[in-house]
């Protein structure tokens, strides 16, 4: 599990996370390694990122990708529902998703796969950019306040669960 704590100003910025498994130490896909910069991340500014999994079985199509996101409310957790594609939704086939076959796409900084198949191996970013949407894109009842998400990743056709992460994120 890793937790980071952060203040400043009236920013809206990711003050806390705290990430582990819930998925087993035999999951097909498993993470060993997730840090940012800067540490208490702005949605105004680009987020650079380090990243390493280790895939020890072949993952092929189809791979479902299911999130489902809470916000605490008062004294309960209420689901955020799916809109557009963010929140809590379901992905029937995430690797119907993936760039052409090619790979051109993707910056030579990234050891990541592209498409399914995807073989045993260990994969990983090394200061990779993301641009985040901005604050101005995130309505302002959910710039502050306690979330958790559970990311679980199946694979339909072997009715068998690869991955499962749980995060727990406070934007402050």
């Amino acid at each position: 599990m890793a937790s980071f704590v952060f203040t400043r100003g009236d920013d809206i910025f990711i003050a806390k996370v705290q990430v582990e498994s819930c998925g087993g130490d035999n999951q097909t896909i498993q993470v060993n390694k997730l840090q940012w910069s800067p540490a208490s991340v702005n949605f105004d500014s680009p987020l650079t990122f380090n990243f390493s999994a280790t895939v020890s079985d072949v993952i092929s199509a189809p791979v479902q990708v299911s999130v489902k996101v809470e916000r605490h409310v008062w004294l309960m957790w209420v689901p955020v529902p799916c809109v557009d594609g963010v929140g809590s939704c379901t992905y029937d086939d995430v690797c119907s998703y993936t760039p052409s076959p090619s790979c051109a796409v993707l910056p030579h900084n990234l050891h990541l796969p592209c498409s399914c198949p995807v073989m045993p191996d260990k994969y990983f970013v090394d200061d990779g950019e993301v641009e985040l949407p901005g604050s101005d894109a995130i309505p302002e009842w959910a710039t502050h306040g306690w979330y958790r998400a559970t990311v679980t990743v199946r694979s339909p056709e072997q009715d068998k669960q690869l991955a499962c992460y749980k995060a727990k994120i406070h934007l402050g």
